[in-house]
C-alpha cells in the first residue's frame, strides 16, 4: 500500500483524519470522516 521510505502523517481536525504521504515527488493527501 505504501512504501517504507514514506513520510506518513495524520492530524485529526474535529470530526475528520487528514493523513498525508510523501511517496517520492508526489504527496497524497487523504481525509477520513469519523462517524462518531
Amino acid at each position: 500500500m505504501f512504501g517504507e521510505t514514506s513520510d506518513l502523517q495524520a492530524e485529526k481536525r474535529g470530526n475528520f483524519v487528514v493523513v498525508g504521504c510523501v511517496d517520492g515527488p508526489k504527496v497524497r493527501i487523504m481525509v477520513f470522516k469519523c462517524s462518531q
